[in-house]
């Protein structure tokens, strides 16, 4: 399947909105795709059954698929087709971040995640992170409580809900 079926240019033409976009956007871009209410109650369930720390609310779950320092407005300009859009969960991963939290992350498979990384990447925009792994931030208070490989996985695709685009602060 095509990117351009499932990520939908809406613009063709620069015009003079792009000078104040790029002012918003001066400290770079963020998009994600927000999880659908089933995929969300899913991995709540299995968030609470294993005792795990909750850092995100229900409805804040997501996967970003762009934090670019560069500026990159013209993501606004995409629509996703979300009815085409899912991820298969494989596991979990702890991370420590820049900010030296430990982090749990879903990780997610998807052609399609990636290549919309790639679309924005070829438009201009950058990546902060040495490489794109699709996931989604389960929580920012990971303690190593347990073995990442013993927490359940669901069973059904990740779905989206809603594509966000949005500036970073300072």
């Amino acid at each position: 399947m095509d990117i351009g079926q499932e990520l939908k240019l809406h613009k063709s033409i620069t015009n003079n909105s792009d000078v104040s976009l790029n002012n918003l956007h001066r400290h770079g871009t963020y998009a994600g795709l927000y999880l659908s209410a089933h995929s969300q109650q899913d991995i709540f369930k299995i968030i609470i059954g294993c005792g795990i720390p909750r850092s995100k609310e229900l409805g804040d779950l997501h996967c970003t698929v762009l934090y670019s320092k560069a500026p990159y407005p013209d993501a606004l300009w995409y629509e996703a087709d979300l009815n085409l859009l899912d991820a298969t969960p494989i596991g979990y991963e702890a991370w420590t971040g820049h900010d030296g939290k430990r982090y749990l992350v879903m990780r997610l498979e998807s052609a399609l995640l990636e290549s919309m990384h790639e679309v924005f990447l070829a438009g201009g925009a950058t990546h902060s992170f040495d490489e794109f792994k699709p996931h989604v931030t389960i929580t920012n208070e990971w303690d190593d409580r347990m073995p990442v490989s013993s927490i359940p996985v669901p069973n059904e695709p990740i779905t989206f809900s809603r594509f966000e685009v949005s500036p970073l602060e300072e």
